[in-house]
């Protein structure tokens, strides 16, 4: 059995594997937290299809566990990390796990420093694939219905909530879309 060092105890799922318990915002989870709860969402029999690490103070490099995870992952739906320290490389990171999950439908991104060069990236992720180009589109076969990433303006804080980009997967071969 796995052990999360999240709560201190596993948390037991059929079969006699482990799972960590659900995981609500606001728990302070930080980077080793999210390293260990990556490890446990890697076992085949983790039910868990929702996780919301919302305000848990995660940076970059919990980017990097969960997308490590998340990659082999095949049952969670939706991942929310809004709201923490994630930069351009946290994007980065989580551009690389879409272009291999096909089992994620919503990622949220909300409040986090990721600059228009991270939003850049997922564009040119999720865009159509080019023989021209590549490695342009790379995850546009992705599963992925939601994307929420906040705009930032060129000092890096946030414009206002009319410049909140969310792309909803209609049919359109290029995620564009405002929300207002």
């Amino acid at each position: 059995a796995i052990r999360s060092r999240v709560h201190g105890a596993a948390h037991e799922v059929p079969g006699n594997s482990a799972c960590p318990p659900p995981l609500r915002r606001h728990n302070h989870l930080k980077d080793m937290g999210a390293r260990y709860l990556a490890h446990a969402l890697q076992h085949p029999q983790c039910p868990v299809e929702d996780l919301d690490l919302g305000f848990n103070k995660l940076t970059d490099f919990a980017a990097g566990e969960l997308r490590t995870c998340i990659k082999v992952n095949k049952r969670l739906k939706k991942l929310w990390v809004d709201n923490n320290g994630m930069t351009f490389i946290g994007a980065a990171h989580f551009c690389e796990m879409l272009e291999v999950n096909t089992t994620l439908l919503s990622l949220r991104l909300g409040n986090n420093p990721i600059t228009k060069d991270g939003i850049c990236l997922f564009r040119h992720a999720l865009s159509p694939k080019d023989p021209l180009f590549p490695e342009k589109g790379k995850a546009s076969n992705c599963a992925l219905q939601e994307l929420h990433i906040d705009i930032p303006d060129v000092e890096g804080s946030l414009e206002p909530a009319a410049l909140q980009a969310v792309w909803m997967k209609s049919g359109r071969p290029y995620p564009t879309g405002i929300k207002v």
